[in-house]
């Protein structure tokens, strides 16, 4: 987060299963001053959209498996700076943000 300019005080959304991944980001955060907002796997993109804006969030986490709605619905979400997604090496990401690929 430090390299990513993210200040203390920002919240970030956390949409990832209960993994031993999602331990290390909740106490990464923290660590970084960064308000952590974790995400149930059942989120939709509607749902994803409302908290994102709501809370003017500035990151975003997420599985592959909600990586497409949030990709599909980045443009409609003026606050968020940064998407890390998590998994597998990805060949597509959006030019104007900034990915982080983590690969298990």
């Amino acid at each position: 987060m430090i390299t990513l300019k993210v200040n203390k005080g920002a919240t970030a959304l956390i949409v990832v299963p209960r993994i031993v991944e999602w331990c290390h980001v909740i106490l990464g955060f923290a660590k970084v001053g960064v308000v952590a907002m974790p995400g149930t796997n059942l989120l939709t993109a509607k749902g994803l959209h409302y908290r994102i804006n709501q809370t003017d969030t500035k990151v975003a986490m997420a599985t592959e498996s909600h990586s497409t709605a949030l990709e599909e619905d980045i443009k409609n979400c003026p606050s968020l700076e940064h998407l890390i997604l998590m998994g597998k090496e990805r060949n597509r990401c959006l030019i104007t943000r900034l990915f982080v690929m983590m690969s298990r």
